[in-house]
């Protein structure tokens, strides 16, 4: 009983160091890869038809991942909201500040400068 304690408990500790790392290494750098490949532009290009992760107050390897469907126009002429589909077929509207692109190409429709 308490060997199989103590390779469960093991396990949950190798599941949370997992997803600590992957919060602290790749996440960061896939946020500062679309921040540096396009310092003049925040946030990086966004395409209709990406799959993105979208920022919440949550920790980062509990961000939920979606699919932009429609991207909004500002006053401005810019790109500034994103709608996007969740992976449970709900839709909601963000920022496009907290829409993240993963590096996963969809072949999207390009986002200009506007």
């Amino acid at each position: 009983m308490i060997s199989r304690l103590a390779s469960g408990w093991t396990a949950h500790r190798k599941s949370d160091d997992f997803w600590k790392r992957w919060e602290k290494e790749y996440l960061l750098q896939l946020r500062n890869f679309h921040e540096v490949s396009q310092p003049h532009k925040r946030p990086g290009k966004v395409r209709i038809g990406d799959i993105v992760l979208q920022e919440d107050r949550r920790p980062r390897h509990m961000w939920k991942k979606a699919r932009v469907e429609e991207l909004k126009v500002g006053r401005d002429g810019a790109k500034r909201t994103a709608v996007l589909r969740g992976a449970d077929g709900g839709v909601f509207i963000r920022p496009i500040q907290l829409v993240i692109p993963l590096e996963v190409d969809q072949g999207g429709e390009d986002v200009g400068d506007h």
